[in-house]
């Protein structure tokens, strides 16, 4: 049994109230077409991951599954004959946003068989898999590498077919389609789908796509799905494209508060929390599999810094500026992207849930602190407190192995205890049978011409009665903040914080 009681279980009841909405139950569900399967299926996926993060409240999840199947009732009324969304596949044009659309309307149906085992849901996959991903396969070998027209949060197609696609403003979303083929290999393990993720991914690999300006959310939704790939075959070569993928959304993608710039090379737009999610899945993924530590500093950043400055405190999440090298505000861009990153911040949350605490064959590993209770059988673990604003920590631990916690090494241990062994950038608890209490202190440092307290990037606010924790060079500084606490969208817009 693991309950988290701060601010991760915040985040997930007001993500929960928010997707009660009628824009995301039946028939509302069903009215948006530009992106065919996207909002449906987005919405499918976002409710089957809250549904999960509820697993210790039965009456929540009533609530979910009810909603979930007045949408899964009327699916037949709104799909083709094939059963997905949008016009049947003519064997000649590709539509790209289509492509996108349905891979996440199948991540959806892939997320409900994985609660209920009803074999319909994988036959609908079956079916489209045969009738539109397996067809337009052969497609991609010539996916258009034309420039396109600027295009807004939500993006649309572009009025010119090239090379049989007919192509969308966000560069690249035809390849989000490798997230959820390589999901359905986990479950339909047949040549012709491996066949297919294959070819998808020959072809990425030799896209540059960040000249080309791909969006950085297709491009990685993309590397989740060779992520995905690589961890279900166990080929070296997927991951070594997946890392240099990731590596170079560190490099051209991310921005200094560790969200993301929309589109590669370009600055002026916006933070995009689809792809925070998407940067965080890869993080803590390459380092569980590498057991780099660079990683999960880099989990812990996205986490601490970009996904407080996206929730809203009405439960959904939305864009901001980015802040970058060329742009040193950061304020609201959009309040709420309702049509797109609000339902996928589900997958989001049921991430953290499952990877902030992991139960390794030799120790507990606490890759983010939150307070949480962790029982197993005669073992268990209680974590009450907060880093950044108490300074202190209490930790119950009864168990079989030792616990080991990420703690950023900037941050001093002031408490004085022998059972507490730093390592570098984690602290192991070595009695396996006591009440810890640490107590800390966190100064902060400079690092790539920002400052930071811990993980925390520190930022200049114009609004005089926010609490203001460091006085550096005559200037006052705070952590970025958490938009959960303010009062709405009139509120967000007041507020903006600098380098």
């Amino acid at each position: 049994m693991l309950i988290y009681n701060d601010d991760l279980k915040i985040r997930t009841e007001l993500n929960f109230k928010r997707m009660r909405d009628k824009i995301y139950c039946y028939p509302q569900v069903f009215d948006h077409n530009s992106w065919p399967g996207d909002w449906e299926g987005r919405c499918l996926l976002s409710l089957c991951c809250v549904y999960k993060c509820f697993d210790k409240n039965r009456n929540k999840q009533k609530i979910i599954m009810k909603q979930i199947d007045g949408i899964i009732k009327h699916l037949d009324e709104y799909t083709n004959p094939e059963g997905y969304f949008g016009k049947s596949f003519d064997g000649k044009c590709v539509d790209e946003q289509q492509v996108s659309g349905n891979s996440w309307f199948i991540r959806g149906l892939l997320e409900l068989y994985s609660i209920t085992k009803d074999e319909k849901h994988l036959n609908r996959i079956k079916s489209i898999l045969n009738n539109f991903y397996y067809p337009i396969n052969k497609f991609y070998d010539s996916y258009p590498l034309c420039e396109r027209e600027d295009g807004g949060v939500g993006g649309h197609t572009i009025n010119q077919i090239v090379n049989g696609w007919k192509v969308s403003s966000d560069i690249g979303c035809a390849f989000i389609s490798l997230d959820s083929l390589s999901k359905c290999y986990e479950y339909i393990q047949e040549p012709k789908l491996k066949k297919c993720i294959e070819n998808i991914i020959d072809v990425f690999v030799k896209i540059n796509y960040v000249d080309l300006k791909c969006q950085t959310h297709a491009a990685l939704s993309c590397c989740r799905g060779i992520l995905k790939f690589y961890r279900l075959i166990k080929e070296n070569k997927y991951l070594e494209i997946a890392t240099k993928v990731f590596d170079d959304y560190l490099n051209f993608g991310m921005t200094k508060d560790y969200a993301n710039i929309n589109w590669f090379g370009r600055k002026d737009t916006w933070s995009e929390p689809c792809c925070i999610v998407d940067s965080y899945m890869i993080a803590i993924n390459l380092f569980k599999i590498s057991n780099d530590n660079r990683y999960l500093i880099i989990a812990n950043r996205i986490y601490l810094n970009a996904i407080r400055n996206a929730q809203r405190s009405n439960g959904g999440v939305g864009c901001n500026t980015c802040l970058t090298d060329t742009n040193s505000e950061c304020k609201m861009y959009l309040y709420e992207a309702y049509f797109c990153c609000t339902m996928r911040f589900g997958e989001g949350l049921i991430y953290f849930r499952n990877n902030f605490f992991i139960e390794r064959e030799k120790e507990f590993l606490i890759t983010t602190i939150n307070s949480l209770t962790y029982k197993n059988n005669k073992e268990c673990i209680k974590i009450r407190g907060d880093i950044y604003n108490k300074k202190k920590i209490i930790i119950n631990v009864n168990t079989n192995k030792p616990v080991r916690i990420y703690l950023n090494n900037h941050i001093k241990i002031v408490s004085d205890d022998n059972d507490v062994i730093r390592d570098e950038n984690f602290l192991i608890l070595m009695n396996k049978h006591k009440k810890y209490v640490i107590k800390l202190d966190i100064p902060y440092y400079f690092e790539n011409n920002e400052y930071f307290a811990g993980d925390m990037l520190l930022v200049k606010n114009n609004i005089k009665e926010y609490k203001n924790l460091y006085f550096i060079n005559g200037q006052k500084y705070s952590y970025l903040i958490n938009q959960i606490y303010l009062n709405g969208e009139k509120e967000c817009n007041k507020f903006i914080e600098t380098i």
